[in-house]
């Protein structure tokens, strides 16, 4: 899903449909990078493997966030002419139906167990089919409107996300 919406992100010229695809890569390369936390590298202690681990994952988030603002402050001033069609809006669609599924599959049944990764993760993808909205809304307002600087405003809000998404709990 990444690559699609990194491809429609890259053509149609969406600021808000390129920070939902990085939003994915992080969330997909973080527990990638918390994976390397199990092996112990240049006789760190796994504490210590762990903490550097967790810090250069939250820099990622940090960085990726503060390019999406820079360049959407840019496109405020000078909003770019998007590309908004047919396969933007599939790319979108299908992305909120996978956030929706993820969510259904992880929340709580009635007297079932519930762990608190699962918890956390439940009301994560939530949150990542609210960003899917906030997206497929402001492609509306740009394909039937015109409105081409919501794109960058939009995108700042979901790069205020991808910073505070490794703290919501």
């Amino acid at each position: 899903m990444f690559i699609a919406e990194l491809a429609v992100g890259l053509y149609s010229g969406s600021l808000a449909m390129l920070s939902d695809s990085f939003h994915l890569f992080l969330d997909t390369l973080a527990p990638l990078i918390s994976y390397l936390s199990e092996f112990k590298f240049f006789g760190l202690s796994e504490d210590r493997i762990k903490k550097t681990v967790t810090q250069v994952s939250i820099s990622l988030f940090f960085i990726v966030a503060g390019v999406i603002i820079w360049e959407a402050v840019s496109r405020i001033i000078n909003p770019p002419e998007l590309k908004i069609n047919f396969w933007f809006f599939l790319v979108a669609i299908i992305g909120l139906i996978g956030n929706i599924y993820s969510f259904l599959i992880l929340k709580k049944e009635e007297g079932e167990d519930y762990s608190i990764i699962r918890k956390l993760l439940s009301r994560h993808m939530l949150a990542d089919a609210g960003g899917s909205i906030v997206v497929i809304l402001g492609a509306i307002g740009i394909a039937v409107w015109n409105l081409n600087v919501l794109d960058p405003i939009l995108s700042i809000i979901l790069a205020v996300f991808i910073i505070l998404a490794p703290f919501i709990h």
